[in-house]
């Protein structure tokens, strides 16, 4: 029987927890109408737009706070588990408690140890990458992010915190999407994002680099954004591989990560609001990005964000379903999914590793484009994005997934030698490899084979990472 020269590998169940997190983030985004794409659109799940998806430093606000809650009370629950569980066991047999205890204070010992410093940084780096990377957004700057950029510097950080053994398959995949999905994003930003007509001329017609200089009116003011957007994938990899760092060395919980998260993103978010809130747009050039606006004294005034413009805007609508859907439905919906979504992330990073991340970027992006492509197919969709950028932009994605699923042997290559470093054919080899033992030696330890294969299966999203005391 001919073998196939493709195959596929086997899944290890914590993949859930990215499929969760692009769940999770298309789902508010159909609540926001898929203000992302659209800023303009004026459907959302329910019918309608929520006052709330133009509001972005209250959703932040509202974001971490689904971390303070949904984290606090996680570690309450873990709490008392674990101290009902020692009272049981401390009456079921005290002595063997006691080394047990002894383990579990070892463990609880590496967290406290945790340099807060780390910790601090981890948190702020988060909220303050959040922040400006929405507004590089909100400037339709995005298409200068090469995201690419992303792929190496986790990649960087992982290598200098862990140890890692690349093979063939893993270093040819990663060049695949640096090379392919690279040059695909360059022609990308040289391609104008709609094809309004002439009565309704916008910026957003333009490439990024037109946008740029009309916006700044320097030429070479692009290169500048280009290096911002590098930083930040910089901030966000090293971010997350701290995390990875905290939680699997210093035994830092995932809830109280999340906790601090949202502590220290609530607390800069808030500043922020306020000084929004009393502030306004300062130049008549950004007054088309800055989307809260509110007449007085028949003079239009332009806000990043607003609070008090927020309730005014609820005010108004108190005689309308909306408001009571706007009160009562959307903030506990968005605060469940919200800490859902991060949730999955952190799980993701603490079972997985920070590469996983990556994949639920591809699959959240294609996936919402790819619904509000559909969901306006019979409009002229062309007003928010080309046919060639959703073709572009969606082939950037795909040609990622492939990558990363070659990478991390969910899509065998079994030819051209690809295949000889999986890790089921290291372990094949290990077992020919070990010298013969005893019948009764070989039959005691099938269990352990069958254990150990069905423990590399569960860590496959390890990639053979262990710590590294350089931290």
């Amino acid at each position: 029987m001919v073998k196939s020269i493709i195959g596929f590998g086997r899944c290890s169940k914590y993949y859930l927890y990215i499929l969760g997190t692009a769940v999770f983030k298309c789902l508010r985004d159909c609540i926001f109408g898929f203000n992302n794409i659209n800023p303009d659109s004026k459907i959302g799940l329910f019918g309608f737009t929520p006052q709330l998806s133009h509001h972005y430093l209250l959703q932040s606000l509202y974001r971490y706070a689904s971390f303070i809650f949904g984290g606090g009370l996680f570690i309450y629950i873990l709490h008392r588990n674990i101290k009902a569980d020692t009272e049981k066991e401390n009456n079921k047999n005290k002595e063997r408690l006691e080394l047990k205890g002894l383990i579990h204070n070892n463990k609880s010992d590496g967290s406290e140890n945790a340099k807060i410093s780390e910790i601090i940084k981890v948190c702020l780096i988060y909220g303050i990458h959040a922040e400006l990377s929405r507004i590089m957004y909100l400037f339709d700057f995005y298409g200068l992010d090469f995201w690419t950029v992303d792929v190496f510097f986790i990649l960087l950080f992982m290598h200098r915190n862990f140890v890692f053994n690349y093979y063939k398959h893993q270093k040819y995949s990663m060049a695949l999407i640096l090379i392919s999905v690279t040059i695909l994003l360059v022609i990308s930003s040289f391609l104008p994002f709609t094809n309004h007509d002439d009565t309704k001329k916008e910026i957003r017609d333009d490439n990024s680099y037109i946008i740029i200089k009309n916006l700044t009116g320097n030429n070479f003011f692009f290169i500048l954004v280009i290096l911002l957007f590098a930083l930040l994938s910089c901030l966000i990899s090293y971010q997350r591989v701290k995390e990875k760092v905290l939680m699997d060395f210093y035994y830092l919980s995932p809830y109280k990560l999340i906790f601090f998260i949202g502590i220290s993103g609530f607390i800069l978010t808030s500043i922020i609001l306020i000084i929004t809130s009393n502030f306004q747009c300062f130049d008549e050039k950004i007054y088309n990005y800055c989307s809260i606006t509110r007449t007085n004294n028949n003079v239009t005034e332009y806000y990043y964000d607003n609070l008090v413009i927020y309730f005014e805007e609820l005010k108004n609508n108190t005689d309308n379903y909306q408001f009571y859907l706007e009160i009562i439905l959307i903030p506990p919906l968005y605060l469940i999914i919200s800490f859902l979504e991060f949730t999955c992330e952190i799980l993701t990073i603490l079972n997985l590793n920070p590469n996983f991340v990556l994949i639920r970027d591809n699959i959240y992006y294609g996936t919402s484009r790819l619904l509000y492509f559909l969901f306006i197919i019979n409009k002229n969709y062309q007003h928010y994005i080309t046919l060639a950028q959703f073709i572009i932009l969606e082939m950037t994605e795909i040609i990622a997934l492939i990558g990363y699923s070659i990478y991390l042997e969910i899509i065998e290559l079994r030819f051209w030698g690809f295949d000889k470093d999986l890790k089921r054919n290291i372990i094949k080899r290990g077992f020919r490899e070990t010298p013969l033992k005893p019948m009764e030696s070989l039959i005691e330890d099938k269990d352990t084979i069958d254990i150990d294969e069905s423990i590399e299966t569960e860590q496959i999203n390890n990639n053979n990472v262990s710590e590294s005391h350089d931290f």
